[in-house]
């Protein structure tokens, strides 16, 4: 059996394929970006007509303030993280 992915705009979710499902689930683990999600997978086709699967992920550096009693003294600090945006 073979699935060329050859339809533009498939929807992944539960019953809307008829051979692939995404998920809607967290990964459990720190470096998580659940790219099976949902609205992250789809189907989509070049100017040339060739189609493909594809994942959207959105890697976005999130800078914040933060309390951190561990240093000496306590105090404020600024720190990065990266964020999956949906």
């Amino acid at each position: 059996m073979s699935d060329e992915f050859n339809t533009p705009g498939r929807d992944f979710r539960p019953g809307k394929d008829h051979l692939w499902t995404s998920l809607e689930k967290p990964d459990g683990v720190n470096g998580a970006k659940e790219i099976y999600s949902h609205n992250m997978t789809s189907t989509e086709c070049a100017d040339d007509g060739t189609c493909y699967y594809y994942i959207k992920i959105i890697d976005d550096v999130q800078n914040i303030s933060v309390y951190n009693m561990y240093l000496n003294p306590p105090a404020y600090e600024e720190v990065s993280f990266h964020c999956l945006a949906r």
